[in-house]
């Protein structure tokens, strides 16, 4: 995920998540991203996009927008859903996101 920290002080800003994923089998289908702030009350969903390789073995990326006024502090990837060509979803949590040693977390700033 990149930036690791986001000004929310005077407009909406952009986390761009990018993840290389392989399935040897029958290939990915889609990836899920949800973000939750630490604190509670918001969540935000995207899909990413195959942007380089195929199905078996990509890379894929997406943008969150975090609005401006959200709240500010720890923001989280809630979940990472992926989907592949046969049908099977791999669901990680935000405990075996952060156990796989992914970043995971950015933080949000007024300033």
């Amino acid at each position: 995920m990149s930036p690791d920290t986001l000004n929310i002080s005077n407009t909406d800003r952009v986390l761009n998540i990018t993840a290389k994923v392989k399935d040897k089998n029958s290939g990915v289908n889609y990836l899920a991203v949800e973000l939750a702030a630490k604190n509670g009350g918001a969540e935000i969903y995207t899909t990413l996009s195959l942007v380089s390789g195929n199905a078996n073995n990509g890379t894929w990326k997406g943008k969150i927008v975090i609005p401006q006024g959200s709240a500010a502090g720890t923001w989280f990837i809630n979940y990472l859903s992926i989907n592949d060509k046969a049908g099977n979803n791999q669901f990680y949590s935000t405990a075996e996101f952060a156990q796989l040693g992914f970043e995971n977390t950015i933080e949000v700033i007024y300033k």
